[in-house]
């Protein structure tokens, strides 16, 4: 019994670990989808390993678009009103991005790869490059492929809900596909485009630069207020619990949210993996000559 007992604590340890990495590799994808209220991990983290059923995908989806139905339908004979998702699945349907002409949805399946690549590639406007790639399964995969929206997927015929979310996240986070021109012959010419589905439906950016100042240090005459940052030349408001100290002069990737004109606000930031070469100025302790503390300004 004790033996038996002991291999379970250690299974139980080793399951725990793996569901802690997953949640490491995917802290600021899990920041994004918290702070827009589309997915939460906090309460259930042991989830993230587990398959993703088509209800749970649409449900996801649906948050993040605002996606909204148009009166209380019951489109598919197995998601009736009292299903929990039946709103979001019947909204990503009335929006074309969900099939009309089936009777069933299978709520409760597992998505697999192909499904979510169209869902999530057709709200970032690869549908039409997907179709002209063959369409459905093969254009999507093809489009997932070249897009990299997935790095690594276990079981192609049943995503995790860590696989699921990694594909929404690069999808999403990818330029809008932007068709310029069609010929004759239908060859398309087009480029990504500058927003992207966060961007769109969210005004939520994700961007990286140089942060060059905070509250408690500066360089380059960058002067910033309690509560602010100065990343590349530009003023962010930043959330009082991410500590900056360990970004400051660093290549950074950050999350912000663009609440107006005039407000921008980072929520997440992490330093980038970018490694140094001959051409990066690296400073430490020995290099420094003052600290000027009116402007909170460093001389080096």
């Amino acid at each position: 019994i004790g033996i038996l007992l002991s291999i379970s604590m250690l299974t139980s340890l080793i399951v725990f670990a793996e569901s802690s990495d997953v949640s490491t590799k995917l802290d600021g994808e899990l920041m994004l989808f918290e702070y827009i209220d589309a997915y939460s991990a906090a309460d259930n983290a042991l989830e993230l390993e587990t398959q993703i059923s088509r209800s749970a995908f649409a449900d996801i989806i649906a948050r993040i678009i605002n996606a909204k139905e148009s009166a209380a339908n019951v489109y598919y004979a197995d998601v009736t009103r009292d299903n929990p998702n039946v709103s979001s699945i019947n909204a990503l349907r009335e929006m074309g991005f969900l099939s009309n002409s089936e009777l069933f949805f299978r709520p409760d399946d597992a998505i697999t790869y192909a499904e979510a690549a169209k869902i999530v590639l057709s709200i970032a406007g690869y549908d039409v490059y997907a179709n002209a790639m063959g369409g459905f399964p093969v254009g999507y995969l093809n489009a997932a492929s070249k897009l990299k929206i997935l790095s690594k997927c276990t079981d192609k015929n049943a995503l995790t809900y860590a696989e699921a979310l990694e594909m929404i996240y690069n999808a999403f986070s990818t330029g809008i596909y932007d068709i310029k021109t069609i010929s004759e012959g239908k060859n398309l010419t087009y480029e990504t485009g500058t927003e992207t589905v966060f961007s769109i439906y969210k005004n939520i950016y994700i961007a990286e630069g140089i942060m060059e100042a905070d509250r408690i240090m500066s360089a380059n005459d960058s002067i910033a207020r309690d509560g602010e940052v100065i990343i590349d030349g530009e003023k962010y408001d930043i959330d009082k619990n991410i500590y900056t100290d360990g970004f400051f002069l660093n290549s950074v990737k950050f999350f912000y949210h663009k609440k107006d004109e005039n407000t921008k606000y980072v929520f997440y930031m992490e330093n980038t993996e970018n490694g140094t070469n001959e051409n990066d100025l690296i400073v430490s302790s020995e290099d420094l000559c003052e600290f000027d503390s009116s402007t909170y300004t460093i001389s080096y």
